[in-house]
C-alpha cells in the first residue's frame, strides 16, 4: 500500500506489516542484495512492458477500444518459455481487450481475437521475442535521437 494511503486511512496494521517486511528482507539479504533484487525486478518489468507497448505509434485519434488495442499493442510469441519469462504479459492484445481475465487464459482466445481482427480488417501483430527486443531497442534509439535534436535546437 502507498504510505500516504496508510496514514490517511490510519491503516496502522498495514504499516506494521510493511515495516516488518523491510526489516526481515534487509536483515536477511542485506541492503545491497535487496537493492539489486529491486533493480533487477524493475528492469524485468520495464523490459516486459516495452516489448509490447513502447514501439507502437502514439495517437490522439479517437478509436474504439478494440481498434485501439489491436493497433497500439502487440503480442510476443505464444510459446511456453516466453509465457514464463514474461509472466503471460506477452498477450497484451488479449489483456487490453479482456483486462479482468487471468493472464494465463489469454492463449485460449488468441484464435478468436485474430479472427475478429481479420474480419474487421485490422492487423493482429505478433512478434518473436528477439524481434520485439530489436524493435524496442530501435525505438529507444529513435526517441533518444529526437531528444538530442530537441535539446540542440
Amino acid at each position: 500500500m502507498n504510505p500516504k494511503y496508510i496514514i490517511h486511512k490510519r491503516q496502522w496494521g498495514q504499516a506494521l506489516l510493511i515495516a516488518v517486511h523491510y526489516w526481515v528482507a534487509l536483515s536477511i539479504l542485506g541492503p545491497w542484495v535487496y537493492i539489486i533484487m529491486i533493480w533487477g525486478g524493475a528492469a524485468w518489468m520495464f523490459g516486459t512492458f516495452t516489448l509490447s507497448h513502447s514501439h507502437m505509434p502514439v495517437t490522439t485519434e479517437s478509436l474504439h477500444w478494440v481498434e485501439y488495442s489491436l493497433l497500439h499493442t502487440v503480442d510476443v510469441e505464444p510459446v511456453w518459455w516466453c509465457d514464463w519469462v514474461m509472466g503471460y504479459l506477452n498477450y497484451q492484445i488479449e489483456h487490453h481487450l479482456f483486462p479482468t481475465m487471468p493472464q494465463f487464459r489469454a492463449r485460449e482466445i488468441i484464435d478468436q481475437v485474430r479472427a475478429l481482427a481479420e474480419k474487421n480488417g485490422i492487423p493482429y501483430r505478433c512478434m518473436s521475442y528477439v524481434e520485439a527486443i530489436k524493435v524496442s531497442m530501435k525505438n529507444l534509439e529513435n526517441v533518444s535521437e529526437e531528444i538530442v535534436k530537441l535539446h540542440s535546437e
